[in-house]
């Protein structure tokens, strides 16, 4: 008869094993797919003021003194580590270079880029 309650007391564990092992599962995947939906919302939220900076840029003239105040400011609205995070290029309106960044590839060709239409700025106008 010992041998039978063995038994039954190592089923019982299995199945609060197995039971526990389903709920943390489930409770990681919820926790992923949740932190995931956060990081989302975050990346929109900063390429939006990435768009309202660059056009906040681009309304005004700006003189070459100014780029390390400008790029020490986009750190900062980009929460970037530093500016060798930050690639910057500046172009007048006739279309020549005016300024690029030291990190600034040669070889990227921006109309070639899967660009994205902006959200409308009314919505994160309350944003820091």
């Amino acid at each position: 008869m010992a041998t039978g309650r063995r038994v039954l007391i190592s089923f019982r564990t299995r199945l609060f094993a197995v039971a526990a092992l389903i709920v943390a599962s489930v409770l990681a995947a919820v926790l992923v797919l949740g932190w995931s939906s956060v990081m989302g919302e975050e990346v929109r939220r900063l390429d939006s003021r990435l768009c309202m900076e660059a056009r906040r840029i681009a309304s005004q003239r700006l003189r070459g003194d100014e780029l390390p105040r400008l790029q020490a400011d986009l750190v900062l609205k980009l929460r970037l580590g530093s500016t060798a995070q930050l690639m910057l290029r500046v172009e007048p309106l006739d279309g020549r270079l005016g300024y690029a960044s030291g990190r600034w590839p040669d070889t990227l060709a921006l109309e070639q880029q899967d660009w994205a239409a902006a959200p409308d700025a009314d919505l994160f106008a309350a944003a820091p």
